[in-house]
């Protein structure tokens, strides 16, 4: 009867914790999407001029993607407030991360000192912090897709 009781009272304690950690891994998603995109436009001239380092970049498309980026972290930031668009962003934050994640990886599998156009902290990262900070939220972001 006590096993019952501790299994029924576990049981009920996930359900209800489920909704607050995906309302906490929206925050997170939010809180990093909204930092990195007003750092990359701050310094967008800056950041523009990383991109031109990456070898992985076609130049023609780096003005482009120097302001599709950060709109694109602060439409997904957005879309983690509501509702209704609440897992379509979770999806979106899991397709960002993983693309950066991706990218970063392959950066330094092709050329050792490129540098990293991130912006604000994580520009300040090494390539093993950034990947595993990266690999962390995009975790953080597939929890999030299930979950919602």
């Amino acid at each position: 009867m006590s096993n019952h009781k501790t299994s029924a009272n576990v049981k009920r304690i996930n359900l209800i914790s489920i909704p607050i950690l995906v309302e906490l891994a929206s925050y997170l998603l939010m809180l990093l999407f909204l930092y990195a995109a007003i750092s990359k436009l701050v310094i967008l001239s800056e950041f523009q001029q990383q991109m031109m380092e990456s070898p992985l970049l076609p130049r023609q498309l780096i003005p482009f993607l120097a302001f599709f980026v950060p709109i694109s972290e602060i439409v997904i930031a957005w879309m983690l407030v509501f509702e209704k668009t609440k897992k379509f962003g979770f999806y979106l934050s899991f397709l960002t991360m993983l693309t950066f994640t991706l990218y970063l990886i392959t950066l330094i599998t092709v050329a050792e000192n490129a540098p990293c156009a991130c912006g604000g902290i994580l520009g300040s990262f090494g390539y093993f912090e950034h990947i595993a900070f990266n690999t962390t939220f995009t975790g953080i972001a597939l929890f999030g897709c299930i979950k919602s």
